[in-house]
C-alpha cells in the first residue's frame, strides 16, 4: 500500500518516511535505503514536486526522520526495562 501511494504519486512525503522507517527496522544502512527509494521514485508518476522529493537532501530527510523514530522508541524500550529492573530489584540505602 505505501509503494502504491509512492508510484501514485498520492502521498510522497508520508510514505518515504514510512518505507524508510520499514527498511530501517530491517537493519539496512542510511545509503542503501536511499537508493532504493530513489529506485522506487524512478517508477513513480511524477507529479510537479517529483523532483524535490526525490531529491537526495529530501530521502535523507525521510530516512533521519525514520531512524530518530526507531532510535526514540529504543531509548523508551531501555527505560522501561530500567524500571522493571529497579523495581524487581530495589536497591536499599543502609542507614547508620
Amino acid at each position: 500500500a505505501i509503494i502504491k501511494e509512492i508510484l501514485s504519486a498520492k502521498n510522497y512525503h508520508g510514505s518515504l518516511t514510512s518505507l524508510a522507517l520499514h527498511y530501517a527496522n530491517k537493519g539496512m544502512g542510511r545509503e542503501e535505503i536511499c537508493i532504493v527509494l530513489r529506485g522506487i521514485g524512478e517508477l513513480a508518476n511524477k507529479r510537479e514536486e517529483w523532483e524535490s522529493r526525490f531529491s537526495a537532501d529530501h530521502l535523507y530527510e525521510c530516512i533521519d526522520s525514520a531512524l530518530r523514530i526507531i532510535q526514540s522508541e529504543q531509548t523508551f524500550a531501555r527505560s522501561r526495562k530500567q524500571k522493571r529492573h529497579e523495581l524487581k530489584y530495589p536497591s536499599f540505602q543502609l542507614t547508620q
